[in-house]
């Protein structure tokens, strides 16, 4: 500018001038974060006291009790920050006319002046009680000063003392100058604000010079400042107070590094209405508790938690916020009108009274895995960084500075979560009525209108095929989203996470799908390639519940080629995974290519056979693998050649979306699949690496909905427990599976070689005396013939299915336990588990009606029973006559337990 004019300006005429063209900037000042909205269910407060300004030393005097006026515990803040604009406008003007600034006026304490957002407090007058925390007494005596100075020591022992006499309490107030009227607890608080001044107590704080009292920030977890208070006096619980009841919705959770003192302070303010329950504590601080606590063994389960992840909205955000008393009103995302008041990470080990333990976020899991309760501890140190033009600033354009300072930090913020949601989708965005962003069809409304922030899609499912990339086609379940991380966080463990019917999926294959750091907002994460696991099941998932359309797994043409390639044929044995299709059934196959052989590969691709069309479509993100090679169609026209005619058929390369990377191209044909079964048609566009990440979400929450019960092993996700014929637990209740016998800890696995599956032994029949492959009868073909079975019942009747000793041997091992049966374990305990109990009685056997009277006319007289007794005759029905038809099929067919299971209801004629 100097080089332009080709004159010297000095450093002061460029700071009027930025101060009066900031003044006269139209700023909203909306403070409210475009996440949570204009109400943030949870706060993190921090006082940043190293972020002061120079103040003449007789307003640091403490006032008098009779000079207080009620007007000073108030201040109208519209009105204050408008008289402190116009006087830095009229600066620039007063100054060159050398006149008297009509605005200005004299620094006092209610010069101070908080701002929050106008949709976010109570009303244009806040509480501003700061001149309280510090008046004195009015004393008569002739005390000195020295006289009435008091032991540091003396009153922490006081305070933290839970047997202080209100006379040892009256004598400290009075040496140190403050009121001594009031309750035991009313003394206390005001001994506790003592304890904050740097001038009194060096134990607690340098020695106070001629500066403020810094700064008190509440923000919410994502760093969005609400509310901001310029202290003339060090911070205290009063300031904390201030802030609270500024909020027109308070939040459900206040995280600070002084929690008990705001709690007990904000409490006696409110007659105890605002803290509770518990005073502000997670849970009552009886002694148990407070000792679980301190083994770390007390975990707390809050209701509202699941609101709180999920950003529900639970009341109406346009309630007049003057309807009826605001305090006892339940938070609008929470739904809950309990409130807390807990330590941040930095401080809630460095309590001195036992139940503030209890004030510790480590008690809820949830809460602490979801919040970042350092955020104010982290906006301090950006804060640090202004530190050295704001402090040489006279108290006007300080607590303006301050103020734009906090806006500008919260604009970025904001502004940032814009640009990252306008990258992931093409529809219009828009801010909501309460406050927090969301997708819209409508026309983006002017910035500055009253917002919303929960990220809602507000268009029909069924009306979404849009050929461009859209957030809106691909909504995450943030229920889903929350168990990811918090997957994520618990210890490393070996355990089967998802299973999506004969699929398993391990932690590796999850984080493969989708990072730690990604669900952390890390634009910047390294994303690694998918398992086949991972998109074999979710492949898997997407069709599941569609009839008539199937998934194929990339390890089934392995086992194709590996047939093709010895005999020119393909065994029937490979095949039992096509049974069931018709000339009009789709079916999605992902590859695994790049290799010379389908054994290797570096690069997923999907094959769609739709019978409806006669049409394959092809998709690969690299546009490398468009055709099917004549070796590969061979294989695919011999496995199809019962149902399809293959090489009649039309190969198509439909438009579909790019990969500009070499790891993403599972995520494709996730994709790509889930779209196909829409009916979805895409463009030839390239997706960039904020899309994928949104996809990654997507496809990794979409499997955490599968997840097994919590807690059990790999080998625990035992597949009998779909057919209900485990005999271990009984999965027919909500959540997680019940234990038939919890007295055994140790249970037996064996894995089917051929799907990957496990079964208990027990469930399987697999003797540990028995060798070589074993399959659980996934490679049987469909329908089963019973050979065996047959042949015995045409020679030998239902006499040369099973002798008369083996009937009593099983009887003996049910009644042993050395054959462990779940319809035995019923019969014994027949006051449980009925809807199991049903579900097993109502399964019919396999053998027709005549069959089944001989069986039954073999088995009663063998096991010589007193057939008066209806429990003797429940047993020989529901206990011998289908354990004896499983054991006959095991023996005669060679099944696996669970396979026999599976087949009782078909007929052998």
């Amino acid at each position: 500018m100097e080089h332009q004019l080709n004159l010297t300006i000095h450093h002061n005429t460029i700071r009027r001038a930025f101060f009066h063209y900031s003044a006269l900037t139209a700023y909203e000042y909306d403070f409210f974060c475009y996440k949570c909205g204009h109400h943030p269910p949870m706060v993190i407060a921090d006082a940043n006291w190293k972020l002061s300004f120079d103040v003449p030393v007789s307003t640091l005097k403490r006032p008098a009790v009779k000079e207080v006026k009620d007007e000073d515990l108030s201040v109208n803040i519209t009105a204050k920050w408008d008289r402190l604009e116009k006087e830095i406008i009229a600066t620039g003007i007063c100054e060159e006319l050398q006149t008297h600034n009509p605005y200005s006026a004299e620094l006092t304490h209610s010069s101070f002046v908080p701002w929050m957002g106008p949709a976010t407090r109570v009303g244009d007058v806040l509480p501003k009680t700061e001149i309280l925390k510090g008046f004195s007494k009015a004393t008569t005596d002739t005390k000195t000063q020295k006289d009435r100075r008091f032991n540091e020591d003396e009153l922490l022992r006081l305070i933290e003392s839970k047997k202080a006499s209100k006379s040892e309490l009256i004598k400290a107030c009075s040496d140190l100058g403050v009121p001594t009227e009031g309750s035991e607890t009313d003394l206390i608080n005001r001994l506790e604000e003592m304890l904050l001044y740097k001038d009194v107590y060096p134990k607690m704080f340098a020695k106070l010079q001629k500066t403020g009292g810094g700064v008190l920030h509440m923000g919410c977890s994502h760093s969005v400042v609400y509310y901001c208070s310029p202290l003339l006096w060090q911070e205290s619980a009063r300031d904390h107070a201030d802030g609270l009841l500024s909020f027109a919705k308070p939040p459900t959770i206040y995280i600070s590094d002084i929690a008990g003192r705001v709690a007990r302070h904000t409490n006696n303010r409110t007659k105890q209405r605002f803290f509770n329950p518990n005073d502000g504590r997670l849970c009552s601080p009886t002694r148990e508790n407070i000792q679980a606590a301190q083994d770390k063994s007390l975990k707390v389960n809050l209701p509202w938690m699941k609101n709180l992840l999920y950003r529900r909205n639970n009341t109406n955000p346009q309630n007049d916020i003057n309807a009826g008393e605001h305090l006892q009103r339940p938070h609008p995302i929470t739904g809950s009108a309990e409130r807390y008041s807990l330590y941040d990470r930095f401080h809630q080990k460095n309590q001195t009274r036992p139940e503030e333990v209890l004030r510790s976020l480590n008690l809820v899991p949830d809460l602490c895995s979801f919040v970042n309760s350092s955020e104010a501890e982290q906006k301090n140190r950006q804060l640090s960084f202004d530190r050295y033009f704001l402090c040489q600033m006279k108290e006007t354009h300080f607590l303006f500075c301050t103020r734009l300072v906090f806006h500008l930090h919260n604009d970025n913020i904001n502004q940032t979560f814009i640009q990252k949601m306008q990258t992931q989708t093409k529809e219009n965005l828009q801010i909501g009525p309460d406050g927090r962003l969301r997708l819209t069809s409508t026309e983006v409304s002017a910035p500055g209108g009253n917002v919303d922030v929960e990220m809602t899609v507000q268009q029909n499912e069924q009306t979404v095929a849009k050929k461009g990339f859209s957030i809106g086609q691909f909504p995450i379940q943030e229920e889903n989203k929350a168990k990811l991380l918090e997957l994520y966080k618990a210890p490393a463990t070996d355990y089967a996470i998802v299973q999506v019917d004969q699929a398993l999926v391990y932690l590796a294959d999850l984080l493969s799908i989708c990072p730690q750091t990604l669900l952390e907002d890390d634009l910047h994460t390294s994303y690694p390639w998918l398992t086949d696991d991972a998109v074999n099941a979710r492949v898997l998932q997407l069709t599941r519940p569609l009839e008539n359309v199937f998934t194929l797994q990339t390890f089934h043409f392995t086992a194709w080629w590996r047939s093709w390639i010895n005999g020119e044929s393909i065994s029937s044995r490979h095949l039992h995974c096509i049974q069931g299709l018709k000339q009009d059934s789709k079916v999605l196959f992902p590859r695994v290519v790049g290799h010379q052989t389908p054994e290797t590969g570096n690069h997923f691709i999907l094959w769609v056979f739709d019978g409806s069309k006669t049409e394959i479509r092809v998709y690969d993100s690299l546009e490398k693998y468009t055709l099917i090679s004549p070796p590969d169609m061979d294989i695919l026209s011999l496995a199809f050649r019962n149902i399809w005619r293959l090489k009649e058929w039309s190969i198509s390369y439909p438009d579909q979306w790019r990969q500009k990377d070499g790891v993403n191209c599972g995520v494709f044909v996730c994709t790509a699949a889930e779209l196909d079964i829409k009916g979805t048609d895409m463009t030839n566009e390239s997706l960039n690496q904020v899309q994928l990440g949104h996809l990654r979400i997507y496809h990794a929450a979409c499997l955490i909905a599968d997840s097994v019960p919590k807690g059990k092993k790999v080998r625990e996700s035992c597949m009998a427990e779909a057919i209900h014929a485990c005999n271990y637990y009984d999965s027919t209740g909500k959540g997680q599976s019940r234990q038939l016998y919890p007295h055994v800890q140790k249970e037996d696995w064996v894995k089917c070689e051929t799907c990957n599956g496990w079964l208990h032994k027990d469930c399987a029949c697999y003797e540990p005396s028995q060798s070589g492959i074993f399959t659980c009868g996934c490679d049987l073909p469909e329908p089963y013939t019973f050979t065996s079975t047959l042949t015995c019942l045409k020679n030998k009747g239902v006499e040369g299915l099973i002798s008369k000793e083996r009937i009593k041997e099983l009887k003996e091992m049910l009644d042993s336990g050395e054959r462990k049966s779940n319809r035995m374990f019923l019969w014994q305990n027949p006051g449980g588990n009925r809807a199991l109990k049903t579900i097993l009685n109502g399964k019919p056997t396999c053998f027709n009606e005549k069959h089944m009277n001989d069986l039954i006319g073999l088995i009663k007289p063998t096991l010589s029973l007193d057939y008066s007794r209806l429990t003797n005759i429940d047993f020989v029905i529901d206990v011998m006559v289908p354990e004896t038809t499983i054991d006959i099929l095991v023996r005669l067919e060679g099944f696996s337990r669970f396979y026999a299971e599976k087949i009782l209801g078909t007929i052998i004629e």
